[in-house]
């Protein structure tokens, strides 16, 4: 059987075939983890209601809004370091909280904050788990 492409990489039973990265001090994975909360301070869920075409693919997906419909929206953004919380709602769906919409908003919002405080707890696990082993 014949193949084709590139081959595998190869290395001795037992081995990687890439080599491990530099290890990193403390001062390093400081700030790395400081970089990666600077570039993440403002979670954003917005709802639209509107026709839309999606494609692309699942890694890069698109998403192209009808411009000739109205469009109904409700967007929340959420400052992660200073606690502010911003919603912009549409006055179509000003009026009812009980409007499904506002409803399907409001629970995006919540499990947006549970995720990142799932995620930011994930990443101080892991400091604290790695913390005594990097070099000072």
């Amino acid at each position: 059987m014949a193949t084709t492409g590139s081959p595998l990489p190869t290395a001795p039973l037992g081995q990687p075939a890439d080599p491990a990265p530099p290890a990193k001090s403390q001062n390093e994975l400081l700030g790395i983890v400081t970089r990666a909360v600077a570039e993440v301070v403002n979670l954003k869920i917005i709802t639209v209601v509107t026709p839309v075409t999606v494609g692309g693919t699942l890694d890069k997906p698109t998403v192209g809004f009808d411009q000739s419909s109205k469009v109904g929206a409700v967007a929340t953004c959420i400052n992660l370091l200073e606690g502010d919380i911003t919603t912009a709602i549409d006055p179509v769906y000003a009026s009812n909280a009980d409007d499904p919409v506002r409803q399907y908003h409001t629970a995006q919002v919540e499990e947006a904050k549970e995720i990142v405080d799932r995620n930011l707890k994930t990443i101080a696990d892991l400091i604290e788990r790695v913390w005594d082993k990097v070099e000072p």
